[in-house]
């Protein structure tokens, strides 16, 4: 047991340098690659070498400093959709489980109804309503990606309420939103933590699989998931330029793989004895 929770420990410190080596990237991408859309067509399909790294695409454009960018956009784009979706469970599961009878009982039936649907159906119908973009790709992962925090902390909420610090506030005269405010959210701190930390790989990932199937990021930007789409639809026509896939893939998974092995290191450290 005792080495488990070491070797976890490991694994999660690597990750952690790993995404702090990746975020370092992605926020000095602007200086270190400032053109990631500049074109040099007799640079047309170059494999990697010491000019670039990454090669470049069929227009030219040098994969490396598209793939950071594209890792900052992504990872943006998951770290915003992660919170706002946090946010509108935390608020929907408070109000759920503090208030109770037919507010909890509309709220929760309207959350199974959502669970009910397939997931990536809902959001690539949001998609072709909202229209594609940053902003609206972010409202559609956000209006779907809050389900399952509501239950969460709703479940929590319905635990506290019945606790002496809850009862002695109601005692000396505290309203309902000073409740939720001043007792019972800072108590649901650690859960929502540990739920956000899982929600932002699952945020990137839904985010890349999106852009992959054209809802998503809108060219000329570029994100992890539109550069595996851009690379797969030129292999299709030319057939082996490996590397239009090789540097948006390895960064993508190198992403989801470090936050999931942090997430899940969080998780066990709440959860385990």
């Amino acid at each position: 047991m005792a080495a488990g929770r070491r070797l976890k420990g490991r694994a999660a410190a690597g990750a952690g340098y790993a995404l702090a080596v990746l975020a370092l990237l992605a926020a000095l991408a602007g200086w270190l690659v400032p053109e990631p859309d500049r074109q040099a067509l007799e640079q047309s399909l170059v494999p990697p070498c010491l000019a670039h790294p990454a090669g470049t695409d069929l227009m030219g454009r040098d994969l490396l400093a598209r793939t950071l960018h594209g890792l900052r956009l992504s990872l943006l784009i998951g770290l915003l959709a992660s919170a706002l979706a946090v946010a509108i469970g935390l608020v929907v599961g408070m109000l759920a489980g503090y208030a109770g009878g037919w507010l909890d009982a509309l709220l929760m039936r309207t959350v199974d109804v959502l669970y009910g649907l397939p997931y990536i159906a809902l959001v690539v119908v949001l998609m072709m309503v909202l229209g594609r973009g940053v902003a609206n790709l972010l409202v559609a992962l956000a209006a779907v990606g809050w389900l399952t925090t509501a239950r969460i902390v709703r479940a929590e909420v319905r635990r506290l309420r019945a606790r002496e610090f809850v009862e002695a506030a109601r005692v000396l005269g505290a309203g309902p939103l000073r409740v939720l405010a001043r007792h019972l959210a800072p108590n649901l701190l650690g859960i929502v933590l540990v739920y956000a930390a899982l929600s932002v790989p699952a945020a990137i990932r839904q985010e890349a699989l999106l852009s992959f199937l054209g809802l998503g990021v809108e060219p000329p930007q570029a994100s992890l998931g539109s550069l595996l789409r851009e690379g797969l639809g030129a292999l299709s026509v030319l057939g082996a330029e490996w590397w239009l896939l090789a540097a948006p893939a390895g960064v993508l998974i190198a992403l989801v793989g470090a936050l999931n092995a942090l997430a899940d290191w969080a998780s066990a450290r709440r959860t385990g004895p």
